[in-house]
Order: structure tokens, then sequence, then C-alpha cells
């Protein structure tokens, strides 16, 4: 931008600035400043452009405000809760693997036992019934408060052998 200044008043708040800009640019101010003629009579194509400018520089400062917060707050959550939440997953990953190789080792076993139709049928509907059980206690809303809320009523061990 080729800033020229033509005059300036010694109190005077304003200054005019010339400036190179491409058509494409200066066809956009002037459907801009025609947009703005339209809802606001009074103002000048002056005082149009430098309300443009000023809100572009606002929206520009803002911009930079955020981005540093938003840099300060990555830092911060990392530092405070970083090794925490890495400690959560590492013992997430441990515990899936443990129920993974229990549960492999649990039908693994099932399987040996129960040879005929009849057993290998009723393994299958208890699993269901299981896997239906643990759906409905992860999508309870008692699941971090209070497990015993979400086991049935009727549930007791004659039911479910």
């Amino acid at each position: 931008m080729n800033k020229k200044i033509v005059k300036k008043k010694e109190d005077s708040r304003t200054e005019k600035v010339y400036a190179v800009v491409p058509k494409s640019l200066k066809d956009a101010l002037r459907t801009y400043v025609a947009s703005i003629c339209k809802e606001d009579r009074k103002a000048t194509e002056s005082e149009i452009i430098n309300r443009a400018l000023e809100e572009y520089l606002e929206i520009k400062a803002n911009e930079k405000s955020v981005s540093k917060l938003e840099k300060m707050l990555e830092k911060i959550i990392d530092e405070k809760l970083g090794r925490k939440f890495e400690r959560h997953i590492a013992l997430l990953s441990k515990s899936a693997k443990a129920s993974f190789s229990s549960i492999f080792l649990q039908a693994y076993v099932l399987a040996y036992i129960f040879n005929s139709e009849d057993d290998q049928q009723f393994i299958k509907e208890k699993i269901n019934l299981a896997n239906k059980l643990g759906y409905q206690a992860i999508k309870s809303p008692y699941f971090e408060d209070d497990i015993t809320r979400i086991l049935p009523k009727d549930m007791n061990f004659k039911n479910i052998i």
C-alpha cells in the first residue's frame, strides 16, 4: 500500500491516504459502500471505508487475542491435566487388555466344557443376556454413581442360571 499524506492540520484527526489496490478490491469496496449507503444515507464514502477498515482491524486484533488465549489455555490444560489423562488412558488400555484376556479364557473354557448343542445354545443365550445387561448398564444415568441401582430388581442367581 502506497501511503501519501496530502495535507495534515495540526489538530486534525484525519489524514488522506492514497492506495493502489487491485481492481477486484476496488469493485468490492464500491459494492460495500453502495450497500451501506442504502442503509445509512447520511454516511459519506470516506466514513464507510473508515468504518470498514476499523472493523477489519478490530477483527484481526481479536483473532490474535483469541489465538493467544487458545495457546495459553492449551498449555495450562496440558500442564494440569495432561499427565492425568495419559495415566487414565494407560489404565484404560490395560483394563481393556485384561478384560479381553479374561473373556477369551472364559469362552475357551466354556467351549471345552459344553460340547452338546443344548449346552452351546444355553451359553449363547446367556452371553446375549450378559451383553444386553452390560449395554443397559452403560446407558444408565446411575453408571458413575451407584452400580447397584443398575442391576435389575428381580436379579438373582436362579434367574441367571
